[in-house]
């Protein structure tokens, strides 16, 4: 694996904790076990997995509901772009804490992001 891949894994590393943590979350308040929460990026054939929760779901909306859990975190990042709006119009384009900012609202847009298989589970969930 190469340098790319592992500074890719460490750049977005907080992303990856927040979107199986939102899977982990609501697989644990539905009626789901748990096998698995995996934080450590692989790659598997041509994709590159950078964390995963394995449960195991009832038949049910549950398995659809965790897959979309991490949708959530367009709702943070919504609020926390509607609190910052104006301070961010007024600060110093090279300012160090508008970087943080930008960084954050990149990692919350990250998080929200559904993989391929999160879009599989929805709609496996249904049937």
């Amino acid at each position: 694996m190469s340098f790319k891949f592992y500074f890719k894994a460490l750049y977005l590393f907080p992303s990856t904790f927040l979107h199986e943590l939102a899977h982990l979350l609501v697989a644990y308040i539905t009626p789901a076990k748990i096998v698995s929460f995996n934080l450590f990026p692989r790659r598997v054939g041509n994709r590159i997995v950078f964390g995963s929760v394995v449960a195991r779901y009832r038949p049910g909306i549950s398995m659809s509901l965790s897959a979309i859990a991490p949708l959530i975190w367009w709702v943070v990042l919504y609020y926390f772009v509607q609190d910052e709006k104006i301070g961010l119009l007024k600060q110093d384009i090279y300012s160090v804490k508008l970087i943080l900012k930008l960084y954050i609202a990149f990692l919350l847009l990250w998080a929200g992001k559904l993989s391929t298989q999160d879009i599989k589970m929805f709609f496996k969930g249904f049937l």
